[in-house]
């Protein structure tokens, strides 16, 4: 509507989209410009993601290694331990 009320004649409407066309013709580059640096920083973001999921698989990989290797041990000792019942029990 036109400042009086009355609704906007094809010249208001012309003028209207000229101002828009200009407003959008000024942000365009600017919004480009903050696009490509949100882009940089999803990337940036995404990258050191991916480095700590890997830093924590190498982290786990260490940790299983060590865990069979004392459950192994473990497992020895208790096979020892129930020889040892074992022929204790057959000297009874």
């Amino acid at each position: 509507m036109a400042v009086d009320g009355s609704t906007m004649d094809d010249r208001e409407k012309e003028i209207a989209r000229e101002v828009a066309n200009e407003v959008l013709k000024a942000i365009e580059p600017r919004l480009q410009i903050h696009f490509e640096r949100v882009q940089g920083l999803v990337t940036m973001a995404a990258e050191g993601y991916g480095g700590t999921l890997e830093a924590i698989d190498r982290r786990l990989d260490r940790i299983e290694k060590d865990w069979k290797k004392d459950f192994d041990i473990h497992s020895k000792a208790l096979k020892n331990h129930a020889e040892r019942i074992d022929a204790i029990e057959k000297r009874e």
